[in-house]
């Protein structure tokens, strides 16, 4: 390589970063999805430094996140959403743990513990599908006091 072709590929760098970044954020803002999210309005329970993965495709579960979501309770919905900047270079899609999902939507809530945390397992029916999420809270325990009645929580079969 030319001396001269060093001093081009940093330049370079210095165009497709920034565009590959705009077209995240046009996708998320053609979506309708928030791009700096951090917090809920009128939540019951909230916790912003959660950790999960999707179980509804098998590849999901590999995809997990740890310490980058939102959890949040509010009257009538659980929302879970990554708070930025991992909101963008479509980790959101990809992981499946991005949803705002009504109450009375959600089928069961399953506990489970591991060695050092509980696992929360989350079924629930959205408008197209039924989903399927595992997450790790620090505060498991407010989560589940926030939870409506008609929600059923159950410990898991063998815990």
């Amino acid at each position: 390589m030319q001396p001269d072709t060093y001093f081009f590929f940093p330049r370079l760098a210095l165009f497709w970063v920034p565009g590959l970044l705009c077209l995240f954020i046009a996708y998320r803002l053609l979506r309708k999805k928030p791009i700096f999210f951090f917090s809920v309005r009128e939540a019951r329970f909230i916790e912003g430094m959660a950790s999960g993965y999707s179980n509804d495709r098998w590849w999901r579960r590999f995809g997990g996140v740890r310490n980058c979501l939102v959890v949040a309770v509010t009257g009538d919905r659980l929302v879970v959403r990554p708070w930025f900047p991992f909101t963008l270079m479509f980790l959101p899609e990809l992981s499946g743990l991005e949803l705002d999902v009504a109450l009375s939507d959600v089928l069961t809530v399953t506990v489970s513990k591991g060695v050092f945390k509980r696992f929360i397992r989350v079924r629930f029916r959205d408008q197209t599908s039924r989903g399927d999420i595992t997450l790790m809270l620090r505060y498991a325990d407010d989560f589940l006091a926030r939870l409506p009645k008609g929600v059923v929580v159950s410990p898991a079969s063998g815990s």
